[in-house]
């Protein structure tokens, strides 16, 4: 193989690559991360309280806490480099959940 087909070769290949990137970022296929903000950091379950009724679980401790602040719930986690996030606890319609602060 000549030198001149190498050369074309991988101009091709890297003018394809790239092209292929801006292709998929204007319709909007490649999706960015966001702001630690922005996101979820957590699922949470809620459990019923039913007289008589045992439950299981775990006994390991969560790396999630919740306090209140202006009557409202927030939870807050600590992550692996040491920050804490704190973000306010809502249902499924996006409304902020009240607390009963004392």
């Amino acid at each position: 193989m000549r030198s001149y087909n190498i050369r074309q070769a991988i101009a091709v290949a890297v003018i394809s690559a790239t092209s292929t990137v801006l292709l998929l970022e204007f319709y909007g296929y490649i999706e960015h991360a966001e702001a630690v903000a922005d996101n979820a950091f957590g699922e949470f379950h809620s459990v019923l309280p039913v007289e008589g009724k045992d439950y299981r679980m775990s006994h390991k401790e969560s790396p999630h806490g919740v306090s209140c602040e202006q009557g409202y719930a927030m939870v807050f986690t600590q992550t692996k480099t040491g920050d804490i996030i704190k973000s306010l606890l809502v249902d499924s319609s996006n409304r902020g959940m009240y607390c009963a602060s004392d």
